[in-house]
């Protein structure tokens, strides 16, 4: 007595038949992807650069320190996005030999666009903050301001820090 034996797997039709629907559903869905990656870099920017200005709040708070965020400042003949830095005479300027503690790049694709954020004496836009977590500008007085991000599709995301020190992003 002859026993069949089942034979399983796909036939080749079959397989075939998967992946051109694969083929046409990614055919289909690719442009949309060159349109997201833009947007994801500058949601990322936008929060890195929230999270940097809660780190510089922190950083003051824990070491009894002024801590001061500028923005394309240049160091070592490097224009960086911005800088975080422990800023010991309180001018809200880098001088050699003050503690770096960030030093950022945008992604690609992310520009600063615009800032209401009060200029330093080398006229770079800055913002430090005392202890107390109070932003300050470079004459000591309080500050506040927004800095406006703007990616390639035209979309832009602000970071907005108020005169008591809250952040938040829009």
């Amino acid at each position: 007595m002859q026993t069949k034996i089942k034979q399983k797997g796909f036939t080749l039709v079959e397989v075939v038949i998967v992946m051109a629907i694969i083929g046409i559903v990614i055919a289909i869905a690719a442009p949309n992807f060159g349109e997201w990656w833009p947007n994801i870099r500058l949601n990322g920017a936008a929060r890195d650069l929230h999270s940097t200005i809660m780190k510089a709040k922190g950083h003051a708070a824990r070491c009894n320190r002024n801590s001061a965020l500028v923005f394309n400042q240049v160091i070592g003949g490097t224009t960086f996005a911005y800088v975080l830095f422990v800023d010991c005479d309180g001018d809200s300027e880098y001088d050699a030999g003050e503690s770096i503690i960030i030093q950022q790049q945008w992604p690609t694709g992310v520009v600063l666009s615009a800032t209401t954020l009060p200029d330093n004496d080398d006229n770079y836009p800055a913002i430090s903050f005392k202890p107390n977590s109070i932003p300050t500008g470079n004459g000591g007085g309080f500050a506040n301001g927004t800095v406006s991000l703007t990616n390639t599709n035209g979309r832009t995301r602000s970071v907005i820090v108020n005169r008591s020190g809250n952040v938040r992003i829009q």
